[in-house]
């Protein structure tokens, strides 16, 4: 049950950060395409598996893969973290 609530607390934390930037980044503007950069591989994942056509494919393809990354990198993260304090 520890290594659940360290889990989560880390998880939690690293959501929390990766919203902050992307708030903060996307007010910047300049920023944000290279902070979106390390979310590619979710939002080719997406676009592959979406079958989006027109420019669906350009903007669904972002506003699903992004949020997708965020909770994917968090559990990762998180797990990743979980094993380090063993």
């Amino acid at each position: 049950m520890k290594k659940l609530k360290y889990f989560l607390i880390c998880a939690s934390l690293v959501l929390a950060i990766q919203v902050f930037l992307l708030i903060v980044l996307a007010s910047a503007g300049n920023l944000l395409d290279k902070y979106l950069f390390f979310y590619y591989p979710t939002i080719w994942v997406v676009e592959r598996l979406g079958n989006f056509s027109g420019e669906t494919r350009l903007t669904d393809s972002i506003l699903l893969g992004v949020p997708l990354g965020v909770f994917l990198y968090s559990f990762l993260a998180g797990y990743v973290l979980t094993l380090g304090k063993r």
